[in-house]
């Protein structure tokens, strides 16, 4: 499979889990949201870097070694919305597992967060592919 195909692939798995958080967050399912939103976020950016070619780490927060990439590569991203990127990644990667096994309880407040951190990563991922695609 070309890297264009897994691109393909990592983002169609980024927007069921996008799907699965809105149908989470409308039936009130707050940890489901939390988890769900991550998974989105996570699968986005390791989406983009198979896009760039580059073999990602086999972790769940992957913002610090994203824009590590983008710094080597040279290509040009806004630096405040990576900056939030990685803050996203890094708050939802330490969040998903105790929200899976219920070790943790979110509010609907934090699921709000959560669906807007989502929304700002995918808008990210789009956009940055875009301006990859020339």
């Amino acid at each position: 499979m070309t890297n264009e195909g897994r691109r393909k692939y990592l983002f169609k798995v980024a927007e069921k889990k996008f799907k699965e958080m809105l149908s989470s967050y409308d039936e009130e399912d707050w940890n489901m949201v939390i988890r769900n939103a991550q998974e989105s976020v996570e699968c986005y950016l390791k989406g983009l870097l198979k896009f760039m070619n580059v073999e990602f780490p086999k972790e769940h927060d992957i913002g610090k070694y994203f824009e590590e990439i983008l710094l080597r590569k040279k290509i040009e991203f806004d630096r405040e919305k990576m900056r939030r990127v990685k803050e996203i990644s890094e708050y939802l990667s330490k969040k998903r597992a105790p929200a899976y096994y219920g070790e943790e309880f979110y509010s609907r407040e934090e699921a709000e967060n959560a669906r807007r951190d989502a929304e700002f990563v995918k808008e990210f991922a789009f956009e940055l592919l875009k301006n990859l695609k020339g």
